[in-house]
This record gives structure tokens, sequence and C-alpha cells, in this order.
């Protein structure tokens, strides 16, 4: 069923390329190290992919060992990352840090935020976050929220909802970002589109948590 092009080396990192190098499968693996899919979900994340496109790097991709098929009773199946595919998310990381190195702008293109949240993970440095109880919603995608509990970075998607903490943060990704970038301290109600309730005392370690150098 292999009908992909190979590099034909006898090179490990060739050979790494030959199974992850195809177009769009480190994005289908962007998406399921945010969360399980069905197929619907990664249609839509995944725009101009093409059903039977994404039919087949599914299929390629479970005969990899990179994905499974999970089925609930009453519920579609999804797919989820083996412990393999999963393996691949220091490289993901990685590579949004070199991205975020060479970027001098917004890029633009379809934009989804939950997207975002591997953004934070790459950043994220847990020492600094040690003792923080904050959670962050989107404005304008209310089933995308990210905290930090106990110095550990984890998001709620769907009807999934984070539990109360001693400092709740609305904002945009636009000024989100904005102000995780400047470094900028926010030392008041509002920055930007960002606003806040709860223990202020929280908000001059807010951006410190994501070290971008």
């Amino acid at each position: 069923m292999n009908n992909r092009r190979q590099y034909q080396q006898a090179c490990s990192l060739a050979q790494a390329l030959d199974c992850i190098g195809e177009r769009w499968t480190m994005l289908v693996i962007r998406e399921l190290l945010l969360r399980p899919c069905r197929y619907g979900d990664l249609l839509a994340a995944l725009p101009g992919i093409g059903t039977n496109l994404l039919a087949a790097r599914l299929k390629q991709m479970e005969a990899d060992g990179l994905l499974r098929k999970r089925k609930e009773p009453g519920k579609r199946a999804s797919y989820v990352l083996t412990d393999l595919g999963r393996s691949l998310e220091p490289v993901l990381l990685e590579l949004v840090r070199w991205q975020w190195r060479r970027q001098t702008d917004n890029e633009p293109g379809f934009r989804q935020n939950h997207w975002s949240l591997l953004g934070l993970k790459a950043f994220f440095d847990p020492a600094r976050a040690a003792g923080l109880s904050l959670v962050v919603s989107f404005c304008g995608e209310p089933d995308v929220h990210v905290g930090m509990l106990d110095g550990q970075l984890r998001w709620w998607l769907g009807d999934a909802r984070p539990p109360r903490a001693d400092l709740e943060v609305q904002a945009t990704i636009a000024d989100f970002f904005k102000a995780l970038r400047s470094g900028e301290r926010i030392t008041e109600g509002r920055v930007g589109d960002i606003t806040f309730t709860g223990d202020p005392k929280h908000l001059a370690r807010f951006a410190h948590c994501f070290p971008s150098k």
C-alpha cells in the first residue's frame, strides 16, 4: 500500500522523512497532539487536504504505527496517536521555536485558536509557573482554554471546562501573543484586549512563564 515517494537513502534522517515528511502528515500529528480527532475534525482543521488525500494519509500513518483508531460505544471512531506518534512532540515543539526565531510578523492564512496551544507549550517554563493558578480563555473561541495550575500547563477543548483559578484571563490570540513576545508586564486590569478577574498579584509573572529566548 506504500505508494509514496521515498529518498531511497541509507540515512536515518532520510528514512525518518520517508515516514513523516509527506505533506500534511505532521499537521495531522499536530491535531492529535492536542486532542483525539474524528475524521471530520481533521478535515475541518486541514482545509485544502481533500477527503481522498486525508483518508490515504491516515491509512498510511496507521500502517506506520503513528496513530490508531479508537472506538467507543455509541460514538464515532476517533484517531489518537500511538506512543511512537506522540514521541514526535519534541520535534514539533522545536520546529515551533525555530519558526518563532525567524518570524518577523504574523503570517497570513487560515488560523484556528487551538493551534496556539503548541506555541505556548514550546515556550512554557514550569519553574516560573510554580504556585501560579491561572486560566486563559481565548475570546472568539469559547471552547479553547489554557491553564497554568500547580506548575503545569494544561488545556481544555470542546465541552471540557477548566477549574476555577486565582486569576482568570480573557484575551484575543493577537493580544495574548503580543504580550508574550514583548515580555510586557501586565500590571493593570487591561492591556489591549486582555482583561482579567481575580488576584492581581499573579500578573507580574504572567508573560514571564513563556520566555521566548
